[in-house]
């Protein structure tokens, strides 16, 4: 008897080991990574779980479900990215408290557009022109990890343009309707094979504003295409066209906030002071993958502006332009 009770005791001693490693197996299989992410606009790709930065990415698919209007929304959803709004044309982004001291814009974070800078030559930069219907997605590096992009103390946002699939064919229309008057229309089309991409998209943005003195008229023309020129190059370009017209209500006491708050600050009123401008960014680049760890990428593209904004205290008139060559070999 105590032999058969040794046996049976070293038998369930057995069967609990070997149903605990099953257990144990079966529980380390279902809690494997998740699927890798590829980091793009770095200038070594790497996935987001081995980049030595703290990185935060915006699907094509996340910018479909917003508004479509502008970024706000969209920005304000990423841990340490506060993009405040005052209106269509007057915001400022944040990223973990850097660039707070600005006023009325945004400075020390630099922004980028399939590798073209947008920031300006003062550290201003502006995203608020870029038609969310362009955009396939979007990479925030935050904090100074980003020395690869130059001195930008908050951190650096990506843009990158819409992306076809292979085979696709397509034109769209739409109209958005919203709240003081906004009215967005939209004209776009796209094509796509196994060899070439291109994409062309207009859009007129027009909204009255809550205050006075806020009317606000933008349209934009983009322009996006890639060919492909052997197995291992390819040829890319763009060009984004943009005129706005937004007027400023400018700044109100705390008394009129509370008893008027549509009012318009009483010498921007007078003045109908407003910004605007025509904008013009074009850009060609080359693609040549020597092989598997071994890239290089060429880029020439120019930045012209030319801007005017009358003041109660004074006239602004800006005209400035840029053209750049750029080659990165990760």
């Amino acid at each position: 008897m105590i032999l058969k009770s040794k046996i049976h005791s070293k038998f369930i001693f057995v069967l609990f080991l070997f149903s605990g490693s099953v257990v144990f197996g079966q529980a380390k299989k279902d809690t494997i990574s998740l699927s890798e992410l590829e980091i793009m606009n770095t200038p070594i790709r790497n996935s987001i779980q081995q980049i030595a930065a703290a990185v935060s990415i915006i699907t094509e698919k996340e910018i479909n479900q917003a508004d479509g209007v502008i970024l706000t929304p969209i920005l304000n959803k990423i841990p340490g990215v506060f993009m405040q709004q005052g209106s269509l044309n007057t915001n400022r982004i944040t990223i973990r408290g850097i660039g707070a001291r600005t006023q009325y814009g945004t400075s020390k974070i630099k922004a980028y557009f399939e590798g073209i800078p947008l920031s300006s030559a003062e550290g201003d930069t502006t995203l608020e022109d870029i038609d969310l219907e362009v955009l396939g997605g979007i990479e925030i590096i935050k904090g100074p990890n980003s020395t690869s992009f130059g001195a930008g103390l908050g951190g650096v946002i990506s843009l990158r343009a819409k992306q076809l699939d292979t085979g696709t064919s397509y034109g769209k229309t739409a109209t958005t309707f919203g709240s003081f008057g906004l009215t967005k229309q939209i004209l776009s089309a796209g094509y796509g094979d196994s060899q070439s991409s291109l994409f062309v998209n207009y859009s007129n943005l027009q909204q009255e504003g809550y205050r006075e003195n806020s009317d606000y008229n933008r349209q934009s023309l983009n322009l996006f295409g890639k060919q492909k020129i052997t197995e291992k190059s390819t040829l890319s370009f763009f060009g984004i066209a943009t005129r706005l017209k937004a007027y400023i209500p400018s700044s109100i006491s705390e008394t009129a906030f509370n008893t008027k708050p549509k009012s318009a600050a009483a010498t921007w009123l007078a003045a109908q002071g407003f910004e605007s401008y025509d904008k013009l960014m074009v850009g060609i680049g080359f693609e040549h993958q020597f092989s598997k760890n071994w890239s290089a990428d060429l880029s020439l593209f120019s930045n012209f502006r030319d801007a005017y904004e009358p003041r109660p205290f004074d006239i602004l008139e800006e005209k400035n332009s840029m053209l750049c060559f750029i080659c990165l070999t990760p």
